[in-house]
């Protein structure tokens, strides 16, 4: 994932999704596009699981956790043996 973004950025997410259930997420920050493919995480179930257990994720992976709506979330990392980076987007899809 990108390790350093600064400043506001915007989120560009398409509804397209491919033959393994990936959807392309594109981050637009002051250093050019950055273009990821992601699974979506909707349900509880989907959430509470999140990337655990996954040994490896290839740099234009991630996942992208969707609440429905903006609210203040609490995450964890719990047996998960990936290093990861975490961006929160605003329902405006600003990262905040």
């Amino acid at each position: 994932m990108v390790a350093a973004i600064a400043g506001a950025l915007a989120l560009a997410f398409s509804t397209t999704v491919d033959a393994e259930g990936l959807k392309p997420l594109s981050i637009e920050g002051g250093s050019g596009a950055h273009h990821f493919q992601v699974e979506i995480a909707v349900s509880q179930a989907e959430r509470a699981k999140g990337l655990m257990f996954r040994r490896s994720l290839a740099p234009d992976r991630g996942m992208l956790f969707d609440f429905g709506e903006e609210q203040s979330v609490s995450m964890w990392m719990r047996n998960t043996y990936i290093s990861l980076d975490m961006l929160f987007a605003g329902a405006d899809g600003v990262i905040h």
